[in-house]
């Protein structure tokens, strides 16, 4: 229900003929009603900046729509609308209100967290630096009858979502260039600064003048000013992360949005949405042409395209790409517990030949610390996680909560003395890697990169014609860009990931393996270390049979009813009181169509006691349904944190 605005003297008003008109600002409530001075009304439209008292304060808001029905009572002015034509688009706000719908959000929270705040707070350039550029990138050539159906879809100016199963990242990026060519008013979204930053100088120089950029770790001078200049018109194509796609761009004929699958787009704070399907939505209320691309696609996008919702694009290109070696860790002889021989040989040869070599893993630290004794693993005493020890720190740390303490001595449960670490961290396989090629590695986890700088020092590390030794979790590859590449990438204990208590594991692995072989150089090598070598997605990747993999995948989640035949919904209560009864009891009362898993009672480092219930059904507004229902029993309690999970990923 829409809230009248504040009665504060002197600007609201018991009765008037003027008209009444709700507006949205990007705070935690909903939209608020407000009168329109006659001297303003010429500019009354949806869509228009404006400027009005909220809690004592003038606070600038988006004018939505005309009230015929305004709330009893006293209402406030409008203190201003500001320039001559709307700064979102009826296609933008038609966006905000599905999400606000779709995510189970207040409208205002949905406002806040994703058009840029510099649309409704201007701050002045001050100390401008030109961005980092990295040199121009040699794109390879695109068939233009290959992108036939795209282009002709941007002319006609209709809504069609297109699903770009792309031969290379370079090839993502060289077709959207030649999008450009007869694109306007087009928008690039990218999961990461990085990627970002190159793709924008990429553009900037086949298309001088027209590009601008936006992402979180711009300086907000510098992102006013390229807001500035979307508003004005001087400024037609938007590259960046998800910022980038809230871009208040007018009659928009493209979205792109490049490396689809990405973590990165499905937010982690805040309102859990996912940046592909705002994409896709706003293309469907812009009335525009959405193309998604990846070396290899998301399975729900996938099966969009295979249903007929997206329509699948395959070109065909000779992309040389190197077929990766299997390593079966059973039976191989191994140079230390984690790397084969095999793997060793051929990544001392590389480094003596002046080349770059990559190691990946999947986890972080030493290793855990489990007692010979009783065959306990020294948990967090707060979470009740395995803690991971830091040699070089020489502490034990939870990575959940953070929670550090020193490497204890004797078992916490049996007081024995015979503690081995088990399992190797990048840290321990630092140490094995650096001992059997008596060379120096650069370590890249969480741990080492806390901000953007470190992980700019970092790459610095990697330079033409110098030997670089990597080790890093997957962390690493999210900030590699095109010109980062190796001789050699190593993947150890693939199967942790393989195996991840996550219906979507495999297919998580499968895109990370996808995304690693993208950095590496022409004549370079791949080496996956398994003691699972007949998997199907081994089998698939290693053949780059991805069409089949996709098959196995759904004839799987087919069977089990998990999306994309079903829908998921998530959601987490936490708080300092035990809730578990009172959500049981939403649980109960169920929709039939609904089944619910859990719920299941675990620890919030903040608030204490954390109740999560997770919801399926492929009736999504049946989910919709029941999850107000449940979030109603704790609307307003102060003690009490909801967090809806919307599709979780």
């Amino acid at each position: 229900m829409l809230e009248r605005g504040e009665q504060v003297s002197p600007l609201f008003v018991l009765q008037s003929p003027m008209k009444c008109y709700d507006i949205l600002f990007p705070l935690a409530i909903g939209p608020l009603t407000y009168l329109c001075p006659d001297e303003l009304a010429h500019k009354a439209e949806p869509g228009m900046l404006v400027s009005a008292p909220v809690r004592n304060k003038i606070v600038q808001g988006i004018l939505l729509s005309k009230n015929a029905d305004p709330p009893a009572g006293p209402l406030k002015q409008l203190a201003d609308i500001h320039g001559e034509t709307p700064a979102l688009s009826k296609g933008m706000l038609r966006l905000l209100a599905w999400m606000s719908d779709y995510y189970i959000a207040k409208p205002g929270v949905i406002l806040k967290q994703t058009v840029p705040a510099e649309l409704f707070e201007r701050t002045k350039q001050r100390g401008r630096k030109d961005l980092p550029d990295g040199g121009e990138l040699t794109l390879p050539e695109v068939r233009q009858e290959d992108l036939l159906p795209v282009t002709g879809s941007v002319s006609e100016k209709k809504y069609r979502t297109f699903l770009l199963h792309s031969p290379s990242d370079l090839y993502e990026y060289a077709a959207v260039a030649s999008l450009l060519q007869t694109a306007t008013n087009a928008v690039v979204v990218v999961p990461e600064i990085a990627r970002a930053e190159t793709l924008f100088h990429e553009l900037d120089r086949l298309y001088p003048g027209r590009v601008c950029m936006l992402h979180s770790d711009m300086a907000r001078g510098r992102r006013s000013e390229y807001m500035e200049g979307i508003l004005s018109g001087k400024y037609d194509i938007v590259v960046g992360t998800r910022m980038a796609l809230f871009a208040p761009l007018k009659k928009v004929s493209l979205i792109a949005l490049l490396h689809e699958p990405s973590s990165f787009y499905k937010m982690e704070e805040g309102i859990l949405y996912h940046v592909r399907d705002a994409a896709v939505m706003r293309g469907f209320f812009e009335k525009t042409t959405v193309l998604l691309s990846s070396v290899s696609p998301s399975i729900d996008s996938y099966y969009n395209a295979l249903s007929g919702k997206y329509t699948l694009i395959r070109p065909e290109a000779d992309i040389g790409r190197p077929r990766p070696t299997i390593v079966d860790m059973r039976f191989s002889k191994k140079a230390s517990p984690a790397v084969s021989k095999e793997a060793a040989m051929l990544a001392g040869s590389r480094l003596r030949a002046g080349k770059n070599v990559m190691f990946v893993i999947n986890r972080k630290g030493y290793s855990s610390l489990l007692c010979r004794e009783c065959e306990n693993t020294e948990a967090c005493p707060d979470c009740s996680i395995p803690l991971v020890m830091y040699k070089e720190e020489k502490v034990l740390r939870c990575t959940y909560c953070g929670k550090k303490q020193a490497i204890p001595l004797l078992c916490s449960r049996c007081r024995s003395p015979k503690l081995e670490p088990i399992g190797s961290g990048t840290e321990r396989i630092q140490e094995q890697i650096e001992g059997l090629l008596k060379t120096t590695a650069v370590r890249f986890d969480s741990d080492l990169i806390k901000k953007r700088t470190d992980v700019i020092k970092l790459l610095e590390t990697i330079k033409d014609g110098q030997p670089n030794l990597l080790i890093g979790t997957k962390l690493l590859t999210t900030h590699l860009t095109p010109r980062h590449m190796f001789s050699l990438v190593v993947v150890l204990n693939i199967d942790a990931s393989m195996n991840f208590p996550d219906f979507r594991a495999t297919e998580k692995t499968y895109m990370e393996l996808a995304s690693i072989r993208e950095h590496i150089e022409p004549g370079g090598s791949m080496i996956i270390q398994t003691r699972a070598p007949g998997h199907y997605l081994l089998t698939c990747f290693k053949n780059g049979e991805y069409q089949a993999f996709v098959s196995e995948e759904l004839r799987i989640r087919r069977s089990l009813l998990f999306p994309p035949f079903s829908r998921f919904l998530n959601i987490k209560v936490s708080g300092r009181t035990d809730i578990s009864g009172s959500i049981a009891k939403a649980t109960k009362e169920a929709d039939a169509q609904i089944d619910v898993l859990g719920p299941v009672e675990g620890r919030d480092r903040k608030r204490g006691i954390e109740i999560s219930l997770l919801l399926k059904s492929a009736d999504r507004k049946a989910l919709n349904r029941v999850a107000r229902k449940a979030i109603g029993r704790y609307e307003g309690r102060r003690d009490v944190r909801i967090t809806i999970d919307v599709d979780p990923v």
